[in-house]
């Protein structure tokens, strides 16, 4: 991945992409949001799950839509790629400066120590 991203960009392009450390997953967590469509209500849930060891990850997506008495469920799951932001780091540097910020959806901010959730921002070499 790494060396194609860096081929791909001119010098001083720019590769950025949102990342999850696998040590910081707390699998009891889920993010769930809700939209209303004219009669309809739609639910969104998504949550990641991580054993504790290897390299897999998955992201688990349940979306709802209820209409009247009447709900239909779907369940997916995306498996991914486990890594920690170290091991990660370590990967890009020698093809990018890296930089990395919170996963802050309204401002850009250093990323904080505790944060399990980030964006690296990659500038090639």
């Amino acid at each position: 991945m790494t060396a194609n991203a860096h081929r791909a960009l001119k010098p001083g392009g720019v590769f950025y992409f949102n990342v999850v450390d696998k040590h910081k997953i707390d699998n009891d967590i889920f993010v769930k949001h809700t939209a209303k469509q004219g009669e309809n209500l739609f639910s969104f849930r998504s949550a990641w799950s991580y054993c504790g060891q290897g390299e897999k990850k998955t992201l688990k997506l349940r979306i709802e839509k209820t209409h009247a008495d009447e709900t239909l469920h779907w369940n997916d799951e995306h498996s991914m790629v486990a890594v920690s932001f170290d091991e990660l780091t370590q990967l890009l540097l020698p093809y990018f400066d890296v930089h990395i910020f919170e996963h802050d959806y309204e401002k850009i901010t250093p990323r904080n120590s505790t944060s399990g959730n980030a964006i690296f921002a990659c500038v090639k070499n």
